[in-house]
């Protein structure tokens, strides 16, 4: 993949290549860690929306087996850009019935 592309992944998608100068400079001026920090956000999204899709739950029942009140916390992890916690992601493995290596692991292709 060219300097600068990044896949755009969707819910139980193939990731399509896009490459922009925008997203060159950008990732020019952060640090390798940073840069990971952001993949894995990211990564997490997308796999939480897989699970949600493959399990056809409704965020508002995801919320609800967490102990949520609001669903829109959900949308908020769903944005790719959400800092998890530990207890975050533990609430999210019950929820979806997966262990934390399962929700972490990337999909094998």
């Amino acid at each position: 993949m060219p300097k600068g592309s990044q896949p755009i992944v969707g819910a139980m998608s193939t990731p399509e290549v896009y490459s922009s100068p925008l997203i060159d400079e950008i990732l020019a001026r952060i640090t390798p860690q940073e840069r990971d920090k952001v993949s894995l956000k990211m990564q997490l999204a997308v796999r939480i929306a897989d699970l949600i899709e493959e399990k056809h739950l409704s965020k508002n029942e995801v919320a609800e087996a967490c102990g949520l009140k609001d669903p829109s916390v959900v949308t908020k992890w769903l944005s790719g850009g959400y800092n998890f916690s530990v207890d975050t992601l533990v609430d999210i493995n019950h929820a979806l019935g997966v262990s934390l290596a399962d929700l972490v692991r990337p999909e094998e292709q």
